[in-house]
């Protein structure tokens, strides 16, 4: 379990997180993953099992129980919270990745399900905690995993991508509270240089706790 620690020459393989997460004082500037913090070389065969949480001292106001921190950025991500690197075959499964930080710097919270920010490579991966079961009209649902945010955006398998993603899946429940921010289903932001291909979003279900100007997106929330 790494915070802002970079894998740049560690061929990771085969790696199992059974670890509890909880961030209480991080730095101003933040790199969480439930694996690795900064991925600049290989991860393999990996998989986490855990919640990845970034979140402050609980604090009580007039507004009731509030659990945020302050920081210039953050970036958080199940597996990786930013991938340079390779990622394949590996994947984070029924456990919940919450970003509540509160970022000086505009759009400075990145929140994805499996990585936070991808510049590198992604194959042969998924991010899952979420089943349903369809009898008659109703859903019967296991929330076994999500990715939650109060103040902020988030993508539900990436949250920025500029690299490449490929074969890979997400079937995690988007659960956005507050007032601000948006969702992407699979990718909140997918910039000029992202390529994405043969990837799947699956029964995403989207929590609305007090949401009144945020609005969301299937698959990618922003194109270009």
């Amino acid at each position: 379990i790494v915070l802002n620690t970079d894998n740049t020459k560690t061929h990771l393989s085969k790696s199992l997180a059974k670890f509890y997460v909880k961030v209480n004082n991080p730095s101003l500037n933040v790199v969480l993953g439930g694996l690795v913090g900064s991925n600049k070389h290989m991860v393999t065969n990996s998989r986490v099992l855990i919640d990845v949480e970034l979140y402050g001292p609980e604090q009580i106001d007039d507004t009731g129980l509030i659990d945020e921190i302050n920081v210039e950025t953050s970036i958080v991500g199940g597996l990786v919270g930013e991938n340079s690197g390779t990622i394949t075959t590996s994947f984070f499964r029924d456990g919940s990745v919450i970003n509540n930080a509160n970022a000086a710097k505009k759009d400075g919270s990145l929140l994805g399900g499996f990585v936070g920010q991808n510049s590198g490579v992604i194959l042969q991966s998924y991010a899952m905690g979420c089943s349903t079961e369809r009898e008659d009209t109703l859903n019967h649902v296991s929330l076994a995993g999500a990715v939650r945010t109060i103040r902020n955006s988030l993508g539900g398998f990436v949250h920025v991508n500029s690299g490449t993603i490929t074969d890979c899946l997400v079937n995690m429940v988007i659960e956005k509270a507050g007032t601000k921010g948006s969702a992407g289903g699979f990718v909140y932001r997918n910039t000029s240089s992202g390529k994405i291909s043969n990837c799947i979003e699956n029964n995403n279900i989207i929590i609305t706790e007090g949401v009144t100007s945020s609005y969301y997106a299937p698959f990618v929330q922003v194109n270009g």
